[in-house]
């Protein structure tokens, strides 16, 4: 199977993410960030709002690449 690199652009032009290694479950979900990886993403997202209140770092905002 050939892997691809995804990409989402988010709504704010601030923060970029760019992850490595796309597997599996991102090329069967075309997301660069799908299954465990997805869930450590939203979780250390929802620890930088909360913590650092930096309510620009969550899904859809933040552009989220993988390569």
């Amino acid at each position: 199977m050939t892997i691809t690199a995804h990409y989402e652009k988010g709504t704010e032009p601030k923060v970029a993410l760019v992850l490595s290694c796309p597997g599996e479950k991102e090329e069967n979900a075309q997301k660069p960030a799908a299954g465990q990886t997805g869930i450590n993403l939203e979780d250390l997202l929802s620890i930088l709002k909360r913590d650092y209140n930096k309510l620009e770092f969550q899904s859809g905002l933040i552009t989220i690449a993988n390569s």
